[in-house]
């Protein structure tokens, strides 16, 4: 499922900083993006076409691979998927105990 997949090694990365800043307010504003965590999250935000980025934890891949709703949204979805080592997973996650799978995606614009 997760056949094209690009590892990010440095806390440094640009997608680990963004991901990292996007927990405060105002750079959700700046850039127009916000991060969706966890499989139902991801899961909807794909299916809704505004998932940008996957980000995986490394250590929770092969269950991530075994979920069927996942499986199914990104299947009809291309979006770029990124794995990290664990720790540089959690640092970009609001939650204590992370599922192992985040998206930045779009804000919705509303008029």
């Amino acid at each position: 499922m997760f056949e094209k997949v690009k590892e990010i090694e440095s806390s440094g990365n640009r997608i680990i900083k963004l991901a990292g800043s996007l927990a405060l307010k105002k750079y959700r504003l700046k850039e127009k993006r916000f991060i969706a965590e966890g499989i139902n999250p991801v899961v909807e935000a794909l299916r809704a076409n505004v998932a940008l980025k996957l980000l995986i934890d490394l250590e929770k891949i092969e269950y991530l691979e075994r979920d069927e709703s996942l499986t199914k949204a990104l299947a009809k979805e291309r979006v770029e998927i990124l794995s990290m080592e664990s720790r540089l997973f959690r640092s970009i996650c609001s939650t204590d105990h992370p599922q192992g799978i985040a998206a930045i995606c779009m804000l919705p614009e509303y008029r």
